[in-house]
């Protein structure tokens, strides 16, 4: 016995070493540590705590490697499961998902298995590319079904899925696509039950929202690791599981308004298999950047729509309205199978709410030029050419204009992949600079707008085809628009009146070119966008069409 203390007493200092590592941060040093713990002692407890300082410390590969033998020789945790199912996505180990995920599907059965807070989207990608949906479903914590009963707001009402609605937001173009419709309902004295995300909080009170959080993930399309048609099949079938679960089956109108390819064909077999031969009424919006802008994803989408409109096809008396926001995604569509459909162009449904909320000014007003970028920080909407722009026109223009900005400096860090501290702090510092740091409320957002003359939008990419509410807003308030000239947007502006100042490529140099046009002819480009914004909000007529077509449906049903 004795012989065995100083073994005893070295691993029990290994241990005491790597703790106080690890306490410290110091996950480098801490593996070896547990490495020389383990090999005094290779049990099951001392190889899961290497397993998890070699995750910590970066060494996924083997930390992985490790847990797979733990995981043949015995019981382990289940933190460890969730972060080897999360490391086989990462390192691409396809074969063994499927026992992970039985392993999953065990701790979800054990009702005093703590949950995680937050579930890690890549374990539930995988399961719905496994086709594993009840698991997928339990590892996102989704709420219990609904009872039968329609619940406390009486029909007939509008029942409208998003999926994108967090409504404690209070701003962004997907929650004004919500308010529009809101606004709608209001105006027809028409019940509506939003149904959105269920890690959104609760809408603010005043709004009038009847919010339900339902759906459990907002299954938009970034970069994913399982990119391939079965993966967007099975995350429909997802979401067509959703509704089976929360949607009250006596329902009738419904508003799919934000539809995309990871939704769009579940919610067509939903309403399929519930509501062919009802009489129910279906508004489908499609807003999807996928559609004919993602050219690694364009044949998995394509295929998602076509089976998508196959569906809607054979759906029997449900009165139907479909829109879409650009003519070339119409004209996909329409390639696809919706040509036997009635597809509205209908750019942006709340547009109109920048008219509520401000007042378009006079094509003459004294003091300086305002020019504005609104919007988040992304790559595809030039956010990394704004620094530098505003920089060079204020050197140029000098007090003759100003800027309002909206960045969010770590983001723009994220796409310059350097520090940005500099540019941030010249924007703070320039008098003539208004930046707003972060996400603004919806009438915060319209205010800085409506302040604005010029709208400099040096969007690439995904924006030559899909829809922008920037645009449309500005387009409605009569701004100066600074715009691609490939694309729909510039021959849209232009069919209505508006001249835009244009740039071929979204480079600084052309970007520049086209802001100074836009400064140097403001007075013409200003008369012209003013009376161009009264012919397109005379013209467009989405608001009053959809109000026509629920006036109607409310009428029809009694």
């Amino acid at each position: 016995m004795a012989s065995d203390n100083p073994k005893k007493a070295e691993l029990r200092q290994h241990r005491e070493n790597a703790d106080a590592l690890e306490k410290a941060g110091d996950w480098v040093n801490a593996v070896g540590e547990r490495e020389k713990a383990y090999a005094l002692a290779p049990r099951q407890g001392t190889r899961m705590q290497l397993v998890d300082a070699l995750s910590h410390a970066g060494e996924t590969e083997r930390s992985y490697r490790l847990l797979l033998e733990a995981l043949a020789d015995g019981p382990v945790g289940a933190r460890p499961i969730r972060r080897g199912f999360h490391q086989a996505v990462e390192l691409g180990d396809r074969d063994a998902l499927p026992m992970f995920a039985e392993r999953l599907a065990a701790l979800l059965a054990d009702p005093d298995e703590q949950r995680p807070k937050k579930p890690r989207m890549s374990i539930w990608h995988a399961l719905v590319w496994l086709g594993e949906i009840d698991i997928a479903l339990g590892h996102m914590d989704a709420p219990a079904p609904v009872a039968a009963a329609a619940g406390d707001t009486p029909s007939p009402r509008a029942v409208v899925v998003d999926p994108g609605f967090a409504p404690d937001t209070g701003q962004g173009h997907n929650f004004n696509n919500n308010l529009f419709y809101l606004h709608r309902f209001a105006t027809l004295g028409l019940p509506g039950v939003f149904y959105g995300a269920t890690d959104a909080g609760a809408p603010p009170q005043a709004l009038g929202f009847d919010f339900r959080p339902a759906l459990t993930t907002r299954m938009y399309t970034g970069e994913i690791p399982f990119d391939d048609l079965q993966w967007h099949r099975n995350v429909n079938r997802y979401f067509e599981v959703e509704l089976d679960r929360q949607i009250p089956a006596d329902d009738r109108l419904f508003v799919f308004h934000t539809m995309r390819n990871t939704t769009i064909l579940g919610m067509a077999n939903w309403m399929l298999r519930r509501h062919a031969d009802d009489g129910s009424s279906l508004i489908v919006g499609i807003v999807d950047s996928n559609l004919g802008a993602h050219p690694s994803r364009a044949g998995i989408v394509r295929a998602i729509y076509a089976e998508t409109f196959a569906a809607l096809k054979q759906l029997g008396k449900v009165d139907l309205l479909i829109y879409c926001e650009t003519q070339s995604q119409i004209d996909t569509l329409r390639e696809l199978g919706g040509d036997t459909f009635d597809i509205r162009l209908f750019p942006y449904v709340a547009a109109g709410l920048a008219l509520e909320h401000a007042t378009p000014r006079a094509a003459a007003s004294d003091g300086p030029l305002r020019l504005g970028y609104l919007g988040a920080t992304r790559e595809e909407r030039g956010a990394d050419l704004i620094p530098a722009l505003v920089h060079e026109t204020r050197k140029a223009f000098g007090d003759r204009i100003g800027w309002t900005v909206q960045l969010d400096p770590g983001g723009l860090a994220r796409l310059a992949e350097r520090p940005v501290d500099e540019a941030i702090a010249m924007l703070r510092d320039d008098p003539g600079v208004e930046l707003i740091d972060g996400k603004v409320s919806t009438e915060n957002y319209f205010a800085m707008l409506d302040r604005m003359d010029i709208v400099v939008l040096p969007y690439r990419q995904r924006y030559e085809v899909s829809g922008s509410g920037v645009f449309v807003e500005a387009l409605s308030l009569g701004k100066v628009l600074v715009v691609p000239r490939r694309g729909w947007m510039a021959d849209f502006a232009r069919r209505y009146g508006n001249e835009p100042a244009t740039f071929d490529d979204a480079s600084p140099d052309a970007v520049l070119a086209a802001v100074r046009e836009a400064i140097d002819r403001h007075a013409d480009l200003s008369q012209r966008a003013l009376a161009a914004a009264d012919s397109w909000n005379a013209a467009q007529g989405s608001a009053a069409e959809i109000g026509r077509w629920l006036q109607d449906r409310v009428a029809g049903s009694g």
